[in-house]
């Protein structure tokens, strides 16, 4: 019976160290089962979407989120299910708390102890700022590939001006 219950402890620190991981990292992490059923969905999630993961749990991404549905981010789910290696994918996510924020995902197929794939890890990075800073960028160099004097244009105070506007 000790060995039984040291087992069980031993379970139960480990599960809880597991727990503490998830919840520790800024990123979005969630787990779907084989049938794309939401088993976990951690803390970061609940920043980035601005939900409870209690409204997760048990569903398939696309019942909580039907923009989802026949875009890019459902087809990199379907592809880890089968094994295929991960691609990250930009997506444009519109969030009633945050109507133009980006994401970058992931998705990577889960497998047993045995190799079968028995769901899905995705990890989800908001990327917003990093999107609205390449845009400064870009709207900064139309402005001076356009120009007839470049020279007068290239100043290193309008560059960080543009950037911090967009942010």
């Amino acid at each position: 019976i000790t060995l039984r219950r040291q087992a069980e402890q031993a379970l139960r620190e480990n599960e809880q160290l597991l727990n503490n991981i998830l919840e520790s990292v800024n990123e979005g992490i969630f787990v779907l089962d084989n049938e794309f059923k939401n088993k976990v969905f951690n803390k970061g999630m609940e920043v980035l979407t601005n939900t409870p993961r209690q409204k997760h749990l048990g569903k398939a991404p696309w019942e909580v989120f039907p923009f989802i549905k026949n875009s890019p981010v459902e087809e990199n789910m379907k592809k880890a299910m089968k094994g295929e290696a991960a691609v990250s994918i930009d997506f444009f996510l519109p969030l009633p708390h945050n109507p133009v924020s980006w994401t970058r995902n992931s998705c990577y197929p889960l497998k047993d102890a045995d190799g079968r794939i028995v769901g899905v890890v995705g990890v989800v990075s908001d990327i917003t700022r990093q999107k609205r800073v390449e845009e400064a960028l870009r709207k900064y160099e139309r402005i001076v590939s356009t120009s007839p004097d470049r020279m007068a244009l290239i100043n290193c105070d309008y560059v960080y001006e543009a950037v911090n506007d967009s942010l």
